[in-house]
């Protein structure tokens, strides 16, 4: 077929008007054979020699010419199958011969996006999405893109003219635009700067016709459109972020945004009857694309660069749009609730910036009004169920700006709307609400209802799931934290429902999760802990003894850790005659990283909680419970087990507070073996594990436990060297900010302790060779795992640099501040008790690593200053300033 082929393009060329016209409609009859394969393999084959499936003769540049005007003739043929082959042709054939060859195809490519037909649009597009995919050059762009951009607007405003994935091309080419643009204007600024500006209007027209373009039924097109608006939307951000905020572009934007937050059709049709789907799509995080969460993408984007300009921006829109849809409400038109649902959304989505910009008066806008005349009039809208829905969620956004008598009007219209409005997208928006109103007042407010919450809550348990059981259980959660007594009394209704959802659901990760939260909460009460735990338990038990499937066993373990830490001390017998002996059988037996890791954790607490009674509990055997916890932190520390005990270390330390004089006989094997296990240890988290058993022992007996590891032997390494090398090869990764703390504070007394065993240590580090041919080790600092502190030997010369932070430049300093806040407290705060009251977990780490360098460079503790004597200048300059307090 190639062959006949060639000889019907040769004959075209052909100076007897007989032959040529012959063999031009043979030519029309080739194209038009099955998919039009024979151009497309003729040209893959013969085209160039710089192909893969090249194998000749290549055509002479009349024969070319021929078979380029016969492809791009074939773009406005009616049939699509003839147009997608031409448009495969001409791009194979563009990748070889434009711009040298074919110079002018961009501007027939363009011509026939300006005809208006269809099927020449359709073809073009194809060319030109591959165009811009992989042949177009940034020079070539700037010339292109002028001409390119209004057809481009012209097919994204023809909806229902041009099929979706012709609009959906026209997308995937703005897109390619800006993110060509922003490069050329990252790499030229000056150059392109007079290219943007007159463009913007343009930007501006194709960005609404993109947020315009509806959701359509096919669900597989929908997501590719979305997909694209969305992806338009982030290659933007460039484009808003050099525009000043000033002037009509922002509120133009602004406006787009808000205008395309509203309900389609298809959305009030599905939402109405499908609780799930409105909860996923609703949520601000949600990663479900719609042509509403485009928009709020896009809003976000304004408000991150422009701040207070955006926001007043939205507020002027928000009113003007308000005022728009009441008088389409007027005119009878059944959809103007759309727009007012939409403006709720877009305030409420900020409302902690619009809150805090009214308050300072940064932004002009009536929201007392908003309130009292707009949005409680729709708070009892039964009618207009998502208009409702929406003004109970923003007035909860609100919370805190309310009046007392307004926030008792809310909330109990809220707590009416779960109790008895039937429609899902109050009832679900009700429920968020409340977890607001909960989160943000105080709870007098929400204390008078807590009955009718518990009571309205409790009977969409069993009526809900998945997307829809979370939010309940959330809101649930809420409801038992506003009083204890008052949750007490509905234990028997409450503990029930909880433990036959866990039941339903119990390897559902975010069922189990909020489960678990609703168990502490629970536990804590105690008023309420003897019904629920006693309720709870035998369930949770027969789940540990019959071990079917690991996920569930490791989720009843996680609860009943809950039960353990929310009780008393000592806990109620049955906890360590009954549930005690099944969960430690079932670690000894168990591989399963998931109920080794729980049960790790379910045996700190035991320990914390109960050791007493777990040290003098006896089996038929005659071994104790304290007996069963040491087999299997044995168990685990031999080379054969898997590093899945991430924490081993937390239960050893615990035991070694808890059980005292109990433990001393088994002490040493025991530190023996965390330190053997140690030298083959991979996995970061088990290492630090290991090493916290000693850190911990370091901080109250250190001279003990550095006499023990120096007379170990492990494998022909002394057993303080092996555990410093390992600690401080592995310090930089340790995770938690106690732990750290530990570790840090630890190492330091080391150092302190001026042992000799300790100073004659070498651990790795960076060589550095000085001009006297001495060699030196230098310590990884805290502050970042590459950067090292470095200091002058001459501390009476030294002199104030100005720099404002002996921790600079900030991008060398990033750990520090993560360990602790502005008080020095811990972050993510311990529910260990044992932790809290711990004077390490009070420490300020950065006050008492400053302390710790000015003191050892002051008494030059242990040679210190020696030490560090010939390192860089630029770090000199940090101890400098941490010495000198500036």
């Amino acid at each position: 077929m190639d062959q006949a082929v060639y000889e019907n393009l040769s004959h075209a060329l052909s100076s007897n008007q007989s032959l040529r016209l012959t063999a031009e409609a043979r030519l029309k009859e080739l194209e038009k054979l099955p998919a039009a394969i024979n151009l497309k393999n003729y040209v893959e084959k013969h085209w160039s020699p710089l192909t893969d499936k090249f194998i000749g003769p290549e055509p002479d540049f009349e024969i070319k010419a021929v078979v380029r005007e016969l492809a791009f003739n074939g773009l406005s043929d009616p049939s699509s199958k003839i147009r997608v082959a031409s448009a495969y042709v001409i791009s194979k054939i563009a990748s070889n011969d434009w711009p040298d060859h074919w110079p002018d195809l961009l501007d027939l490519l363009i011509s026939q996006l300006k005809s208006g037909s269809p099927d020449q649009i359709h073809g073009s597009m194809r060319v030109l999405n591959e165009f811009f995919k992989h042949d177009i050059t940034e020079q070539q762009f700037s010339q292109v893109t002028p001409l390119l951009l209004p057809e481009l607007s012209k097919i994204l405003q023809s909806e229902g003219i041009h099929s979706y994935r012709t609009r959906g091309r026209a997308i995937a080419i703005f897109k390619q635009c800006i993110e060509i643009l922003v490069m050329l204007k990252e790499e030229h600024p000056e150059a392109i700067e007079p290219f943007l500006k007159p463009m913007l209007p343009e930007w501006l027209k194709i960005f609404s016709n993109i947020l315009k373009m509806r959701t359509i039924n096919d669900d597989e097109r929908e997501n590719e459109e979305c997909g694209l608006k969305l992806e338009v939307v982030k290659a933007a951000k460039p484009l808003f972020k050099d525009n000043d905020g000033k002037g009509s572009f922002l509120k133009q934007i602004t406006w787009i945004a808000v205008s395309y937050m509203q309900m389609t059709e298809e959305q009030v049709e599905t939402w109405s009857s499908d609780a799930n789907q409105f909860v996923a799509d609703d949520d601000d995080e949600t990663f479900n694309y719609s042509v509403r969460i485009a928009a709020i993408d896009l809003l976000q984007v304004l408000l991150d660069k422009f701040s207070e300009q955006a926001l007043q921006a939205l507020a002027d829109t928000a009113q003007h749009l308000i005022e728009e849809s009441d008088k389409a409400r007027a005119t009878c038109d059944k959809c103007w609730w759309k727009m007012q649902e939409a403006c709720l959304k877009a305030i409420g989505y900020v409302s902690e910036e619009f809150k805090s910009a009214i308050q300072e008066s940064k932004v002009n806008f009536d929201l007392t009004g908003l309130f009292e005349h707009v949005v409680f009039n729709y708070v009892t809208a039964i009618d207009i169920p998502f208009l409702q829905g929406r003004a109970i969620v923003f007035a909860s956004q609100f919370a805190t700006f309310l009046s007392e008598e307004l926030a008792a009007r809310y909330i109990a219209a809220t707590v009416d709307a779960i109790q008895r409005i039937e429609s899902i997208p109050a009832k679900v928006s009700s429920l968020k609400a409340l977890q607001n109103f909960c989160r943000y007042l105080d709870t007098k407010y929400v204390a008078p209802y807590q009955s009718n919450i518990i009571e309205g809550v409790a009977t969409l348990l069993n009526v809900t799931s998945e997307d829809s059981l979370i939010l309940v259980l959330e809101t649930l959660e809420f409801a038992i934290k506003i009083n204890y007594d008052v949750t007490a009394r509905y234990e028997h209704v409450i503990g029930p429902l909880v433990i036959d959802v866990w039941m339903k659901n119990p390897t559902d990760h975010l069922i189990v999760s909020v489960i678990t939260d609703l168990f502490e909460s629970l536990a804590s009460n105690a008023a309420a802990y003897a019904a629920f735990q006693s309720r709870a338990l035998p369930t949770l038990v027969n789940i540990i003894i019959n071990a079917t499937e690991s996920a569930a066993v490791a989720s009843a373990i996680d609860l009943i850790t809950s039960l353990v830490k929310g009780g008393p001390s000592p806990l109620p017998t049955s906890y360590v005659e009954h549930i005690f002996p099944s969960l430690i059988h079932l670690m000894l037996v168990h591989e399963d990283r998931s109920i080794l890791q729980n049960g790790e954790i379910c045996l700190k607490y035991f320990i914390q909680k109960d050791c007493e009674h777990i040290s003098q509990w006896m089996d038929s055997s005659g071994k104790t419970g304290l007996d069963y916890v040491i087999q299997y932190i044995a168990k685990s520390l031999q080379p054969s087990q898997s590093e899945s005990a991430c924490f081993l270390g937390d239960l050893v330390v615990k035991l070694i507070n808890k059980a005292g004089n109990r433990i001393v006989p088994v002490l040493p094997d025991l530190l023996k073996a965390a330190a053997t296990r140690l030298e083959g240890a991979k996995t970061a988290t088990f290492i630090q594990s290991l090493v916290m058993i000693f850190a911990h022992l370091m901080l109250s007996q250190l001279s003990t436990v550095v006499e023990f590891l120096s007379t170990l032997d492990i494998n022909g390494r002394n057993g303080l060297e092996l555990l410093l090398n390992i600690w401080l090869e592995n310090h930089e990764s340790f995770q938690g900010y106690y732990s750290i703390k530990v570790s840090s504070i630890a190492l330091s007394k080391l150092f302190l302790s001026g042992d000799p065993r300790i100073q004659g240590i070498q651990v790795k580090g960076d060589l550095i060779v000085t001009n006297s041919s001495r060699i030196m080790t230098r310590s990884r600092t805290l502050t970042n795992p590459d950067q090292y502190i470095y200091i002058s030997a001459n501390c009476d010369e030294w002199e104030d640099v100005e720099e404002p932070s002996p921790f600079a430049p900030a991008e060398d300093y990033v750990v520090l501040s993560e360990y602790i806040d502005k008080k020095g407290i811990e972050i993510d705060l311990d529910d260990d008790p044992d932790v809290k009251d711990d004077p390490v977990y009070l420490t300020n780490l950065r006050e008492y690593l400053t302390d710790f360098f000015r003191h050892c460079v002051i008494q030059n503790e242990n040679n210190f200053v020696h030490l560090c004597s010939d390192l860089k200048e630029e770090e000199q300059q940090k101890l400098r300033l941490l010495v000198n307090d500036k």
